[in-house]
């Protein structure tokens, strides 16, 4: 009689059951990923984002301003890094230390580290024209974003 009971029994066995509940947290693990890496994605599209449109209002504010400004006297980047890995956070703390506070933005580390980056430039003239060469560096360096943007301009000049 027990027999016959367990044949017409209805229901999941245990085995049934722990396969549905680790295909389902597979999938449910795999989507969250998903989710995770397009925050992630976000995020940094927003900051090159951010990067991109505070370089270009620089660019302009640069190529507008007389060629008796300080800002844009004729500048190289100073050679920086040595001994550190490139686009490092220390690598980019040594270029900032290292410019000219006439060709940077903002003027300080801790201002940086509120702004999420730093501009620093480099202009030179050839005969009637300006060349600006900006780089945008994301400071401090993350994983996501380490090396900087690279905007150039080439006006005319006044």
């Amino acid at each position: 009689m027990r027999e016959t009971l367990r044949q017409t029994e209805k229901g999941f066995t245990l085995v049934e059951v722990l396969t549905a509940v680790a295909i389902l947290a597979f999938i449910t693990l795999s989507v969250a990923q998903l989710f995770t890496l397009a925050v992630y994605n976000e995020a940094n599209s927003r900051r090159r984002t951010d990067m991109t449109f505070m370089g270009q209002g620089m660019l302009e504010r640069l190529i507008s301003l007389p060629s008796t400004d300080p800002a844009v006297a004729p500048a190289t980047l100073p050679a920086c890094g040595s001994g550190l890995k490139k686009w490092s956070t220390e690598w980019s703390e040594q270029c900032f230390n290292s410019m000219d506070p006439a060709h940077r933005w903002p003027n300080t580390l801790q201002e940086a580290r509120a702004a999420g980056f730093y501009m620093t430039w480099e202009i030179w003239t050839s005969e009637d024209r300006r060349f600006v060469h900006l780089y945008v560096v994301p400071y401090p360096a993350t994983i996501q974003l380490v090396r900087p943007l690279e905007l150039i301009q080439i006006a005319n000049e006044d």
